[in-house]
């Protein structure tokens, strides 16, 4: 059994530090070091779950919010690590599932996507009643009556 300020792992001394915690966000590598946890002098060091979570929807932001334009399976990443399905996504963003399913498996997604998800991730830790509120909206129902459609045959003139 490991001493209550000694690595579980090599038995060396921690201390509370920075954590260089690195995500890979389909494939883009962000390091997010603003968690602060102990640390041993090998580098070692444990996250809980919701430390690993928040992590990921902040590495997640970081990587819509690149120079370089992120990826589908980026905005993949993004939808994930908050738990959204992507009719959830859709209805947020008042598109078609079918069209989140296009974005996600494009290499690149429009700028105006990007920013909406990350403004998604945000508000998800910052303001969780309204993301809800946005997330979970009820949809119109669908118009379930009959529409009757006259068509009023062109009249030819005659030459």
């Amino acid at each position: 059994m490991a001493k209550k300020n000694t690595c579980p792992e090599c038995g060396s001394k921690q201390r509370s530090g920075k954590l260089p915690v690195e995500i890979d966000v389909a494939g883009v590598k962000v390091t997010d070091g603003s968690v602060v946890g102990p640390i041993c002098e090998q580098g070692h060091y444990t996250l809980s779950q919701s430390e690993l979570e928040e992590s990921e929807r902040r590495a997640a932001l970081a990587a819509l919010t690149s120079i370089n334009g992120p990826s589908g399976a980026v905005l993949r990443f993004a939808r994930k690590s908050i738990g959204l399905r992507q009719t959830d996504l859709a209805v947020a963003l008042g598109a078609a599932p079918e069209t989140v399913c296009r974005w996600e498996s494009n290499t690149h997604i429009d700028r105006q996507v990007s920013l909406a998800m990350a403004q998604l991730l945000t508000m998800y830790d910052e303001q969780p009643e309204q993301f809800d509120l946005i997330v979970r909206a009820e949809q119109p129902p669908l118009r379930t009556e009959p529409i009757t459609v006259h068509v009023v045959p062109r009249r030819r003139h005659s030459a």
